[in-house]
């Protein structure tokens, strides 16, 4: 497990924060974790997990399980190591970001925005993902109007 070092490394390098994004990451905390870094390897078989209560999950239930069971949306498939890497790298270049949705083993999901990028670990490929739990808007209070009534509103405007 030495070489986990060099992946906090990349980790930690895999953050840009800007000072917005620190006051978000500040209020988030007082709330809860909101981000979990994954190690795969290049099939995408979940490797290393650096918090999974963010996943509502033990780390035995994700050790060598495929990250697409709980991000789908994340096209890596165990037959396709190559592919995989080459995907990574065209996709998620300069460290972009792509809105998905995570699985929870309840069954519910939520939007998560994933970051990868490949590493090499002892002589072999691997994947850096971070997945950041996304904020999910609260209302502003406004109440949402049915079809019927909106539809009334619109034919009563009209008649004006």
């Amino acid at each position: 497990m030495s070489h986990l070092r060099a992946i906090a490394g990349h980790a930690v390098s895999f953050t840009h924060v800007t000072r917005d994004e620190r006051r978000q990451k500040d209020a988030a905390n007082d709330q809860g974790r909101d981000q979990v870094f994954l190690i795969l390897d290049a099939r995408g078989l979940v490797k290393f997990c650096s918090d999974p209560r963010v996943l509502r999950t033990q780390e035995g239930e994700l050790l060598g399980k495929s990250i697409t069971a709980f991000v789908p949306g994340l096209p890596l498939r165990a037959t396709t190591p190559g592919y995989n890497i080459a995907y990574v790298r065209f996709t998620y270049a300069d460290d972009v970001r792509h809105r998905l949705m995570l699985k929870l083993p309840s069954g519910a999901s939520r939007p998560v925005d994933v970051a990868v990028r490949p590493i090499l670990v002892d002589r072999g490929h691997c994947l850096l993902v971070q997945l950041r739990l996304a904020r999910v808007a609260v209302g502003n209070g406004a109440q949402t109007v049915p079809l019927s009534r909106a539809q009334a509103v619109i034919s009563e405007s009209a008649e004006a």
